[in-house]
Parts: C-alpha cells; structure tokens; sequence
C-alpha cells in the first residue's frame, strides 16, 4: 500500500487515469516494483 498520504494520493491519480502504460503488463509490474 502507500506510505504516505501523497503516495496514496499519486496512486489513486494513477489508477484513475487511464494511460496507455496501463494497459502494458510490463509497465504495470513496474509501477508494483515502484510501489
């Protein structure tokens, strides 16, 4: 999970938010490396 208020914040952005890289599966293990 977040560490932080702003981490949750930027998360929530983030899955909100449909991107291109969201529909890479590479680029959806990374942000889970990065989380």
């Amino acid at each position: 999970g977040a560490r932080s208020p702003a981490a949750e914040q930027l998360q929530v952005y983030l899955t909100t938010i449909p991107l291109p890289s969201v529909e890479s599966p590479s680029d959806n293990y990374f942000w889970l490396v990065n989380d």
